[in-house]
């Protein structure tokens, strides 16, 4: 598995190479600094199975990267913060986040949801093609 880490905190980033490292040896992990580091990645043509990034990034937020993110891809994206904010959590996953962990991470648990994440991403493609869908519910819908 790929995994693309974006964050401007060399210790974020450290942290959760590490994690990974330890747990799942076999996964190979780029890190980026910024929002424009990752997008130029993606647009150059590396392809991972799922981005992690930090809320705040030194030239964008983690919200505004998932939005671009989403303008082109429907790759996972998990958002990793150390808000338990509620409003936040929702606003993650209307902009397209298909996660969202906050600190203390428990590694097994962490390394459970990525995998947990890319078993569902691969069901999707194999049941409907590798197709982006984008749909909003009615207004006054209730979800």
């Amino acid at each position: 598995m790929k995994i693309l880490v974006t964050g401007t905190n060399s210790e974020f980033s450290r942290r959760i190479c590490l994690i990974i490292s330890r747990l799942q040896p076999d996964w190979k992990v780029e890190t980026v600094e910024s929002g424009k580091d990752c997008l130029a990645t993606l647009l150059n043509g590396y392809r991972p199975d799922i981005v992690l990034t930090g809320m705040q990034l030194s030239d964008m937020s983690g919200f505004e990267l998932i939005k671009h993110i989403r303008e082109d891809s429907d790759m996972p994206v998990v958002l990793l913060s150390e808000d338990h904010n509620v409003e936040l959590l929702v606003k993650a996953f209307e902009m397209g986040a298909n996660d969202y962990m906050t600190k203390p991470y428990r590694d097994a648990v962490f390394i459970a949801r990525l995998k947990a994440l890319v078993r569902r991403r691969a069901w999707d493609i194999q049941k409907g093609g590798n197709e982006i869908i984008n749909y909003e519910l009615p207004e006054g819908t209730k979800s």
